[in-house]
């Protein structure tokens, strides 16, 4: 009697086990899912990545530089031209390699006149190799995170 009650027990903390794990089996998992943990955008033109891309300014009507990055994922090398606002710029990536655009030395720079206040949306055209092109909302923020503190600093120091 006492055995069959211990199996009973067993059978039932066994069931409530697989019952419990169920979910994990035919769940999908959101953490196996990539996406961009970042404050800017991010996309694909063409085999390159722009990752983290965001403006700085500290208002409408002042200077504003993009920051980000851009990462080339083909085996050749690539023409990328960018514009945002009323700037633009023209680089090239190496094959597999990444260029960081914004205002520390060494960086790609563009810079522009900003017609959007921090806080809002401005609009990022991407195109490679003069053939495919992309365009899409683009974050201003300001100073305010001091992640950004410096690098507007840098810009109103730079006089760019």
């Amino acid at each position: 009697m006492a055995t069959r009650s211990l199996s009973a027990v067993g059978a039932l903390g066994a069931l409530v086990a697989l019952s419990l794990s169920g979910c994990a089996l035919t769940a999908q998992i959101t953490t196996g899912k990539p996406y961009a943990a970042s404050d800017g955008t991010g996309g694909t033109v063409d085999g390159v990545v722009a990752q983290n891309l965001l403006l700085i300014t500290a208002g409408v009507g002042d200077k504003a530089a993009l920051v980000g990055s851009f990462y080339n994922e083909t085996a050749a090398p690539v023409s990328v031209d960018v514009t945002v606002e009323d700037g633009k710029a023209s680089f090239t990536i190496p094959s597999k390699s990444t260029v960081s655009v914004g205002v520390a030395a060494g960086e790609q720079e563009l810079i522009a006149t900003s017609t959007v206040a921090p806080g809002l949306t401005s609009q990022i055209t991407i195109s490679v190799d003069k053939s495919a092109s992309s365009s899409k909302p683009l974050p201003v923020l300001d100073g305010t995170l001091p992640e950004y503190k410096g690098i507007l600093a840098e810009l109103q120091a730079t006089g760019s």
